[in-house]
């Protein structure tokens, strides 16, 4: 009894001598007794599309995809057909970055796969897609002009963004979490406006958090002279002095200048009294705590190092900043 293969073998001389209709009803015999030989639904898909069966073309592609996945040939017929002949974008899009996704690494896929994506709209993977082609064919100008279209259009779109919309888009992805987007925003941000402060404050405190300590530092003192008399950014500056420096002179001299503009500033009356131990000055920390209770009797911090400083005069037990 023959097999498969070589009952599959025995339609192809029909094919040779172009006798078509003849081949495509040995195709369909063959394939009710061998209904996933997916080499006959590829070939009797291209059969049916020599006589204009668009919809069975369709089906054939569909079947020799589905029995054998990773074929990229198969997967090529399937996502030409969407592509050059029912012009169905989407559907090919998804079949060409499957076989990207299989191992194709042929420039024409990756080509196709990009145009697909800038008419979808998916610049960014179509930029991608452009860089391959141009990784395997250099000298692939189409690629190359396509390439910098997008980047053109995306820098023109970027310049149009106002610096209140990016530093917004770098809040949001803060607070999803995703500390290397806002970066990233906050970057382009202060290369397009270098006098935005908040930016620069911003990207202060996500450097320390990083420990990019000498980015941090830059970015809050430049925050601090874009806005000299703004508490935040001064209080910012002076933490980083004094927690991550160990700057204690530099960091008071801050502390002192934001009270001076705003004596009733808890924070900074609590770390300034916090220093005011480390540098063996217990009676102006006390002076320092004693304010913060007259203005907030309930706060507890300030209570228990007024508390330790009775207990020890010389600081040595006060509460830790």
């Amino acid at each position: 009894m023959k097999t498969a293969e070589e009952y599959y073998q025995d339609i192809q001389p029909l094919i040779e001598n172009q006798w078509y209709q003849a081949a495509i009803c040995a195709y369909e015999q063959f394939l009710q007794t061998n209904p996933s030989f997916a080499r006959a639904y590829y070939d009797l898909a291209t059969l049916y599309y020599e006589f204009g069966e668009k919809d069975r073309v369709l089906e054939c592609y569909k079947r020799a995809v589905d029995y054998e996945p990773e074929n990229l040939n198969y997967l090529k017929g399937l996502a030409d057909y969407y592509h050059a002949e029912l012009k169905q974008v989407e559907p090919a899009l998804a079949v060409y970055k499957k076989m990207i996704e299989k191992g194709a690494t042929d420039a024409e896929t990756m080509f196709i796969a990009a145009n697909l994506c800038v008419a979808l709209h998916q610049f960014e993977d179509a930029m991608n897609y452009y860089q391959k082609v141009l990784e395997i064919e250099p000298w692939h100008s189409e690629a190359f002009e396509c390439l910098e279209k997008i980047k053109n259009n995306q820098t023109m779109k970027a310049q149009a963004v106002s610096p209140e919309e990016l530093y917004q888009r770098s809040q949001e992805a803060g607070a999803a979490g995703s500390i290397e987007s806002a970066v990233s925003i906050l970057e382009q941000l202060v290369g397009r406006f270098p006098d935005f402060a908040a930016a620069h404050n911003d990207l202060g405190v996500y450097h320390q958090k990083l420990e990019n300590n000498d980015q941090a530092q830059n970015h809050y003192k430049n925050a601090v002279r874009l806005e000299p008399y703004n508490s935040t950014y001064n209080k910012n500056l002076a933490d980083f002095y004094f927690i991550v420096q160990g700057d204690v002179p530099k960091a008071l001299q801050i502390y002192l200048g934001v009270l001076k503009n705003n004596p009733a500033d808890i924070e900074v009356l609590l770390a300034t009294g916090h220093i005011s131990i480390a540098v063996n000055r217990p009676q102006d920390a006390e002076t320092f705590f004693r304010r913060v209770l007259e203005l907030e009797p309930w706060n507890m911090e300030a209570g228990k190092n007024l508390e330790n400083l009775r207990k020890d005069p010389a600081g040595k037990t006060a509460a830790g900043f």
